[in-house]
């Protein structure tokens, strides 16, 4: 374990075993297969290398010995001043509807996508690092993706267009959509992958997209919705800019001996963005100013319908290959059919529109049923047109990418993670962006977790309704604040007793939140509304983009008022930290490891967020503020934690509405009986937050006593919030 001692620090770089290179290869390496893997749910570690590299070869991260772009000098203005893009030159166009529309579907990737490669800016590594807190704020600030964007979706509502599903498999084969869409897409979801890794090129990157334009602007005669949606993007962009722009500020003034490296990857991101804008600019406006030929709209078609069409023509021959064999063939050739087809007799060419192959898709023809109306018209097009040529018009000065981009393998030095203690595992779970082969042994962490809490777990009701769920929180909650009484007398536990206490649970509740760290990767998938509710729990954890709400920033602030002196919690000095008891990370462990699956342990990470958001609920940490208050001791941490999780709108109330929801939409699309047992999966993750800490808890009361504290326990717990027990 060698990581400095900054989060973001200038040389950071991922590793990769042989095994993770190998099933890594088995992506074809192009934008279209990133886009679709990464956009799925991100749990699969050989994205990682492919992600990594795709980024590389587009030339991210790389740095020049030219100095002579450096600012002046390194204040807020002077670094604007040298990030702002030049005015567009290209002049407006008149759009028709049909050009609007084929706009809208090739932007789709690109708009879906931002700005995505700041969700995960801020996770338990970084959680304390102000740039990163303020880069949550230019996300936050920036609103919805497009998404969710309803003014996005009335847009493509008003063209004709239906809401896209940009996590199916369709969506990434789209050849109508350009490549150069996908390849831009990819690069936004490939760096919110490696947030510390590419931090100085993210930030450029950031600045850039703050000071673009849309590409769907210069469409002149747009209709409302259009300039609906662009106004919105007007109003939220120029806000969000100063802040990354001090962001970049506060960044270089903490490596002043690297500043000019730095520097120059930051505007090596500024520019990544500038050239796949300008790219996929230039390529919109070509298709505006150039519309499609005939022929490649009807070669286009083809395409798209060639794949189901295999294993029904082996019989029927054209120019001596049988059409199975043509649709068989990857790519299909839609030029060379389209031309073998129009030397055939299929083809009517002194009177098209009587050609045998348009008969074929009439009623009672053998293909009838096959094409739409749409693909009709788009044959018939074809058929009465002069053109023949079916290549793509080239943009100017394009040289595409290169492709062959993945390293053969890996290294063979990664660590054994199997082998690991939960102090070691916690370390490179904070770290799992550098070390992606860790995830499968935090998988089995977690389900051996789960499988221990579903073995001592029952259930509250077999079968559930709404009702019977929210008599059941009430009863616990009820229960609780009946128990509370207010403090009366000097606390039997001492001062000393205390600060051992909240040292112990440092590992925890410095990375608080970090359960729902990567719950906007549920943003594309059936369940985006539920994401967005637990994000909004993990944006309230980490501050809403402002340091001084940050909870982790908080608990290191009451760290330091009681002189307990610890390394940051992403550097490997901070697990080997002498004071902690093992078992300290027993709990974080298993929270770090269930962050990284949001997708494959929906249900149990519904149930687990409940029961972390109840246990700071009632009679416990209203009694545990005046006992720290007693002696001198802040009690911020637990005030906001009582006042933020409340039942009425809080995180409690977000927890149980997430799960309401999730069961509403399992028993809609799977029936009563896959509810109740999504049911048995929340409540087994609700139970497993007991499971993780009952070690720990045990450790507590044996080292107090051991410990020659001042008082005695009494069988009061320690200020274990975020451990779960709620003695």
């Amino acid at each position: 374990m060698h990581e400095p001692a900054d989060p973001f620090a200038l040389h950071l770089k991922p590793a990769f075993s042989k095994a993770v290179y190998r099933t890594a290869r088995q992506y074809r390496q192009n934008g279209r297969t990133l886009f679709h893997a990464l956009i799925q749910d991100g749990e699969e570690p050989a994205l990682y290398p492919f992600a990594y590299h795709f980024i590389e070869s587009r030339q991210a991260g790389k740095t020049s010995s030219d100095s002579t772009g450096l600012p002046s000098r390194w204040d807020s203005e002077s670094i604007l001043q040298a990030l702002t893009l030049q005015e567009s030159t290209f002049p407006p166009i008149t759009a028709t509807l049909a050009q609007l529309r084929d706009a809208l579907v090739q932007v789709q990737p690109v708009l879906l996508t931002e700005p995505c490669w700041l969700r995960n800016i801020l996770q338990t590594a970084t959680n304390q690092a102000p740039a990163a807190i303020a880069l949550s704020a230019v996300y936050a600030s920036s609103g919805a993706m497009a998404a969710s964007d309803k003014a996005f979706q009335a847009l493509l509502l008003n063209a004709g267009l239906e809401i896209p599903d940009p996590c199916s498999s369709a969506f990434a084969r789209n050849e109508t959509i350009d490549s150069r869409f996908f390849d831009f897409a990819a690069l936004q979801l490939a760096l919110g992958q490696f947030p510390r890794v590419f931090f100085p090129e993210i930030l450029g990157f950031t600045v850039a997209w703050c000071d673009s334009r849309s590409l769907l602007e210069g469409l002149a005669n747009d209709p409302p919705e259009l300039t609906i949606y662009l106004q919105r993007r007007r109003n939220r962009l120029p806000s969000a800019k100063p802040i990354a722009i001090d962001a970049i500020r506060d960044y270089l003034a903490r490596f002043e001996s690297g500043k000019t490296t730095l520097w120059q990857r930051i505007t090596a991101g500024f520019d990544l963005y500038r050239k796949h804008f300008e790219r996929c600019e230039r390529r919109l406006r070509d298709r505006l100013e150039n519309p499609e030929t005939a022929a490649q709209a009807a070669a286009k078609m083809l395409t798209e319908k060639a794949q189901g069409a295999c294993g029904h023509h082996r019989h029927v021959r054209l120019e001596g290959r049988s059409l199975d064999d043509w649709f068989a063939e990857q790519p299909f050739d839609g030029k060379g059919f389209l031309a073998a087809l129009h030397r055939s007799a299929y083809i009517n060419r002194q009177n098209p529109a009587a050609s045998p192959l348009l008969k074929l898709f009439e009623f009672e023809g053998p293909m009838f049923g096959v094409l739409t109306e749409a693909d009709r018209d788009c044959l018939k097009y074809w058929l009465s047109g002069e053109d023949a040529g079916f290549e793509e018009v080239p943009c100017p000065g394009e040289t595409p990418p290169e492709t062959d981009w993945l390293p053969a393998e890996g290294g063979d030095d990664t660590p054994a993670f199997g082998k690991m203690n939960r102090r070691e595992l916690y370390h490179y779970l904070v770290n799992a962006e550098l070390y992606p082969d860790v995830l499968p042994t935090a998988r089995r962490l977690v389900e051996r977790m789960l499988r221990t809490a579903g073995r001592f777990s029952r259930l509250p009701f077999a079968n559930y309704t709404h009702r019977a769920f929210t008599n059941h929180i009430d009863t616990l909650y009820r229960r609780e604040m009946q128990a509370y009484e207010p403090l009366a007398e000097k606390p039997r536990l001492s001062r000393r007793a205390y600060v051992w206490g909240i040292e112990q649970l440092a590992p925890a509740i410095l990375a608080d939140g970090c359960w729902l760290q990567h719950a906007s990767r549920l943003e594309f998938t059936a369940y985006a509304a539920i994401g967005a509710s637990l994000s909004k729990i993990y944006d309230d954890e980490t501050g809403n983009g402002t340091e001084a709400q940050n909870h982790p920033v908080i608990y290191r602030r009451l760290l330091d008022s009681l002189h307990i002196d610890l390394p940051p919690i992403h550097d490997p000095a901070f697990c080997h930290h002498p004071g902690f008891i093992d078992s300290a990370f027993d709990i974080p462990a298993y929270l770090l490891a269930i962050s990284q699956f949001p997708a494959s342990f929906l249900p149990e990470l519904l149930g687990l967020n409940l029961a972390i958001e109840l246990s700071g609920l009632g009679r416990i940490y209203l009694r545990l503020a005046e006992e720290l208050e007693f002696w001198g001791i802040d009690p911020k941490i637990v005030k906001v934690h009582t006042s933020i999780d409340n039942l009425a709108s809080g995180h409690a109330a977000l927890a149980g509405n997430a799960i309401r929801h999730y069961l509403d939409q399992i028993a809609t699309g799977q029936g009563e009986t896959a509810k109740n047992a999504h049911w048995r999966r929340i409540y087994r993750g609700y139970c497993s937050l007991a499971t993780a800490g009952r070690t720990f808890k045990i450790a507590l009361a044996v080292r107090y006593l051991c410990k020659p504290f001042q008082g005695r326990c009494s069988g009061r717990h320690f200020f274990v919030r975020r451990s779960g027990q709620n003695a």
